[in-house]
């Protein structure tokens, strides 16, 4: 038998992927049940090495819908563990929401009593199927986060960074959906990780991964135990208890890797000297010594790592080398360099570095890099300004000039470039009409400041000497030493300059298509009816091709990836309905468009926007990186780069923007120009609270909401629709100058109940003895009932509506108007009925 067992290992061993990294690789990956929006989540790590491996040189890190690998700044984004996995030994990673069978998992120990395992405290393994976890090694670079984001070595991932997996989760070995509700299991013929290659891991049969195979997978997928074929959300386990999906996953596994192949030695890059630098040598400095340096290797086979200094000509002849053995710097003397040149004589010569373990060698990342070596009266080294980025203004941006701010400066910022040889670094401003910076129209020296202004004024005379009214131009900053320059290394800036007035300064601008109503209702496992109207105020058609849709996602950037063009004429007072496919049958049927739920899966918390790309000149209108830096935002909900947490507060209702309808009320005759702290009605800076007087909108629950702000109890959403699809009547046109000048002499408050039925009450009050009209109109316009016609006292008042007309008879459900008439002050309010 023990024959036969080392017949199998030689044969996997044989034929096991020089491609695998042998070192910490995930050999069990686990999503089970998800109960109460938790998953039973667990990875089991393994150590196919013949020594122990050390958890601190060792980093896991997260993707999130589809976002890159998580940025270090937050620590919820990775995890760094310690304690050691002898050979041959897994650990285990579950979180503390998981079944009490992951827990057990987790708190095995190994022979000598250390932990085989951690629980997170759910903040970082929250997984759902559709994002990446990764391996990486950090041994070498210490505690700098900055060094284990850039240089760290993935050693192995599940999924792919940057990608959001079709549907809920990525196929494996030719099952759907494989990394959700599956156990993945590492073939006992893999002795290493991927590298990040996933999808060459999970068996693509093409570079477009249109399927897998599991022949040539590297991974089993087995069915949760407790999953029902039969089951209405197969294959999802119909209970959270794992004890049986832990007998298949934890302990130890037999992995035939222990003698596998050699791995080369890792990647690394050049750092001193820089490239392009100059070495000057004399009989004065012979005894000085140039110092090289470079960032660590890695060789996950353990063994020792020779760096080798290659010093050669332009032709590839190699004219000196020195080595170190495991270390990240090595000096070489002036004489050296003296006794390769020979007497006045100078070379523009190549360096570059490779290391190996013997068995294998790697080159550099970055290198060659070139260097300048001369005999001269002037010693030493010389090498250029240090990296520097432009920072603002940002690239692509509109400016207009026009006669008002013909005196305004620009801030041009950027940041230092520092000379490694503690030389003075000084800046030039450069502005040319190409890309290239060939051809350049003004150049103005700067000092070692790295700010400078520039004039509107001079960009004015620059475009009249062009002789034009609007022009693309690149604009960059140049450093120097004096011996190097360079300029920054993300520039040139794209920046448009037009002659006229900035549409965005106008006030007409906004009076354009803005959201009429939001709705975000019930939440079926994971998805929220979710719809948004739009409504056209002007007495002119829009083309709404002239508009995009913006979002955030999860507290981010407005996405540069995610957005829609709008087409189609919608004419004066009319609505446009948003929503998408997943939405209730009854949003869909009042739709204007319904899309495949990739953009509009907002939860609550997300921004949403309307941008309009029509005012941009006529060169960029077909520049899609101009329209989402340079259109101007006419309508918003929600902020980006900000995560309110469920929902925002809304006129005073608490976390509105979820299981609820925000309807605009009828006097807003426009969108907030992104100003959603004063639409919603905040009462000071920091937002503190917000009021219903001073918000734009009236929240209401969702219909079925057992209370208000509690998720609707089922996803029927044909009462909300009744309220929110169709026209509405806004009043912007006849509004009265006298609200505001004396806008507290009157005050209308929202009736109540609302929604309402079968009666609700209006309050109103008056600051002077008038003839008051009380009267309630449909959303057309056309009056249904007078309440009030007559002279009123001072003071507050209650008037009952019992949802009838003028005859007697009862109104059918939806949205209705009350409009309070004192004197010349108008106010109106929009209420609900629902029966």
């Amino acid at each position: 038998m023990k024959k036969f067992s080392k017949l199998i290992q030689f044969i996997f061993i044989s034929s096991l992927a020089q491609s695998q990294i042998v070192d910490l690789f995930v050999s069990d990956w686990y999503i089970g049940f998800r109960g109460d929006g938790t998953y039973n989540n667990l990875i089991e790590l393994y150590n196919p090495k013949d020594v122990p491996i050390d958890l601190t040189n060792y980093l896991f890190r997260r993707s999130q819908n589809g976002s890159a690998w998580r940025a270090l700044d937050d620590a919820q984004n990775f995890i760094r563990l310690s304690g050691m996995i002898p050979p041959g030994e897994t650990f285990t990673i579950t979180r503390e929401a998981a079944d009490d069978a992951c827990d057990n998992c987790a708190n095995r120990t190994y022979d000598n009593g250390d932990p085989a395992g951690y629980i997170d405290p759910n903040s970082f393994l929250k997984h759902n199927g559709n994002d990446a976890f990764g391996v990486f090694f950090i041994g070498g670079l210490g505690d700098d986060i900055v060094a284990w984001e850039e240089s760290g070595t993935l050693l192995d991932a599940v999924g792919v960074p940057g990608s959001d997996a079709p549907e809920n989760a990525w196929d494996v070995s030719g099952v759907p959906e494989a990394t959700r509700y599956h156990i993945l299991q590492r073939k006992f013929s893999v002795c290493g990780g991927n590298g990040g290659d996933w999808n060459t891991s999970r068996g693509c049969v093409d570079e477009e991964c249109t399927e897998t195979s599991a022949t040539i997978s590297e991974w089993e997928v087995i069915n949760c135990v407790l999953s029902d074929p039969n089951g209405p959300s197969y294959p999802e386990p119909e209970e959270s208890d794992a004890t049986a999906d832990m007998e298949l996953i934890c302990g130890g596994h037999g992995y035939l890797c222990l003698d596998a192949p050699n791995s080369p030695p890792g990647e690394f890059s050049l750092v001193v000297p820089v490239s392009n630098s100059n070495l000057n040598v004399n009989e004065n400095n012979l005894t000085d010594e140039l110092n090289v340096s470079w960032t660590e290797s890695y060789d996950s086979d353990g063994h020792d790592l020779y760096y080798v200094f290659d010093l050669y000509t332009q032709t590839g002849d190699t004219l000196y080398s020195q080595s170190v053995e495991n270390q990240l710097e090595m000096s070489i003397s002036f004489q050296s360099f003296y006794d390769l040149l020979g007497v006045n004589n100078s070379l523009t010569l190549h360096w570059d570095m490779y290391v190996t373990d013997v068995l294998d060698s790697t080159q550099s990342g970055n290198g060659p890099f070139l260097i300048n070596i001369a005999l001269g009266d002037q010693g030493g080294l010389d090498q250029p300004p240090g990296d520097f980025t432009l920072s603002g203004p940002e690239d692509y941006t509109l400016l207009y000039i026009d006669i008002n701010n013909l005196i305004e400066n620009i801030s041009l910022d950027w940041g230092a470039a520092v000379d490694p040889d503690g030389g003075t670094v000084t800046y030039s401003h450069i502005i040319a009409t190409d890309e290239e910076l060939t051809d350049v129209i003004l150049e103005v020296e700067v000092g070692t400041e790295n700010t400078a202004d520039l004039s509107m004024q001079n960009l004015h005379d620059l475009l009249e000497n062009l002789d034009v009214e609007e022009a693309a131009l690149y604009w960059d900053i140049h450093a120097s030493d004096g011996a190097f320059g360079q300029n920054s290394t993300n520039g040139p800036f794209f920046l448009y300059v037009v002659l006229g007035e900035d549409p965005a300064a106008k006030d007409e601008t906004y009076n354009d298509l803005f959201i009429s109503d939001w709705y975000i209702g019930y939440r079926s496992n994971p998805t929220y009816n979710a719809a948004v109207e739009m409504y056209n105020p002007t007495s002119q058609p829009l083309d709404l091709s002239n508009y995009i849709l913006r979002r955030t996602q999860n507290g981010s950037h407005w996405l540069s990836t995610s957005w829609i063009r709008l087409s189609g004429i919608l004419p004066p007072n009319e609505t446009y309905v948003l929503t998408r496919q997943a939405s209730d049958a009854s949003l869909q049927e009042c739709a204007d468009l319904s899309e495949p739920d990739d953009f509009l899966k907002h939860n609550g918390d997300d921004g949403f926007k309307i941008t309009h790309i029509g005012y941009l000149p006529e060169a960029l209108s077909n520049d899609e990186t101009a329209w989402l830096k340079m259109g101007i935002t006419l309508d918003a909900i929600g902020y980006a780069d900000n995560d309110p947490g469920n929902g925002w507060e809304v006129a005073g209702v608490s976390e509105a923007t979820r299981y609820h309808m925000l309807t605009r009320n009828s006097d807003v005759c426009g969108g907030n120009a992104g100003d959603w702290d004063s639409s919603r009605g905040c009462i000071d800076e920091e937002c503190t609270a917000t009021s219903a007087e001073l918000a734009e909108w009236t929240p209401t629950q969702c219909a079925m909401s057992p209370a208000a702000g509690d998720m609707p109890e089922d996803s029927d959403a044909s009462a909300d629709a009744i309220i929110f699809c169709g026209n509405h009547n806004y009043f912007c046109a006849t509004a009265s100058v006298s609200q505001d000048i004396i806008p507290m002499m009157v005050n209308l408050e929202q009736n109540y109940p609302n929604p309402f039925n079968p009666k609700t009450e209006i309050k109103f009050s008056i600051a002077f003895t008038d003839n008051v009209s009380l009267k309630i109109y449909n959303i057309s316009g056309q009056e249904i009932v007078t309440l009030v016609d007559s002279k009123i006292q001072s003071g507050q008042h209650i008037v009952e509506w019992l949802g009838k007309d003028s005859f007697g008879y009862d109104v059918a459900s939806g949205m209705y108007i009350y409009e309070l008439v004192a004197g010349d002050i108008v106010k109106r309010k929009k209420l609900i009925l629902l029966k």
